[in-house]
């Protein structure tokens, strides 16, 4: 399970969690190249944990869970604070942010204007 919160709220919601989740662990470089001695060196600015959402089909009976999963990441403020499962087997807290999320739309009835969707994908993002 996958919680947030805020500062200003600090009541852990469950976050509507996709079918595919992605962790990418990144050493950001502050400067790197090569010395005198032509030997390899390299500044280390930061690391960043990036978690990548996404669900590849989405089933009508899902169009529910699918509105109140869009709703969360529209009403995200600009930083919050994520509980998750880590590659590691053991929870972890960070304070990040939404960088985006993108859904496509697989069909539209013309006459209902009922739209279905496909490909919703979203990156969290660690401050």
């Amino acid at each position: 399970m996958i919680y947030i919160w805020t500062d200003d709220n600090p009541t852990k919601t469950q976050l509507i969690v996709p079918d595919d989740i992605g962790y990418d662990f990144a050493v950001l470089d502050k400067k790197s190249g090569r010395n005198d001695n032509a030997l390899m060196m390299r500044e280390i600015a930061g690391k960043k944990r990036t978690l990548k959402f996404k669900m590849s089909i989405i089933a009508d009976e899902d169009t529910s869970m699918l509105n109140k999963l869009c709703d969360q990441l529209e009403n995200l403020p600009p930083f919050f604070y994520m509980l998750y499962p880590s590659p590691k087997g053991y929870m972890v807290q960070m304070e990040c942010y939404l960088t985006k999320y993108s859904i496509k739309m697989r069909s539209c009835d013309e006459i209902s204007n009922y739209a279905k969707w496909k490909d919703l994908s979203f990156d969290i993002v660690e401050r």
